[in-house]
């Protein structure tokens, strides 16, 4: 058995720039051959609205502290293991421009 938690705040700040902030924990576990770690990861993410609102510009960081690893003890009959594994990339950067032609900008929850 194991147990998340996750935490999203979105604050705007001055200059009307929007930044968001995501906070994941899964917690340790334990089953009858595997021994996991928890594991946490942040995410950030800001965004600036342009030309009345006509374009965007957002700029996203995920896994900020290059902390999304897992780790693992394999016990069985006849061998153990250990095992970590991280997803190619570790800490992705990502910078978006968005133009909206003859379009306004719709409102909607939106999350890392």
């Amino acid at each position: 058995m194991t147990w998340t938690a996750r935490l999203t705040n979105k604050l705007t700040l001055p200059y009307d720039i929007d930044w968001q902030t995501n906070l994941n924990y899964r917690g340790p576990s334990e089953d009858a051959q595997n021994n996991r770690r928890g594991v946490f990861s942040t995410n950030l993410a800001f965004s600036k609205d342009l030309f009345k609102e006509k374009a965007s510009i957002a700029f996203n960081v995920k896994d900020v502290f290059n902390t999304t690893f897992y780790s693992n003890n394999i016990t069985a009959d006849t061998f153990t293991a250990y095992q970590e594994i991280q997803f190619r990339g570790g800490r992705i950067f990502n910078l978006a421009f968005t133009y909206r032609f003859n379009k306004k900008k719709t409102r909607t929850r939106r999350w890392l």
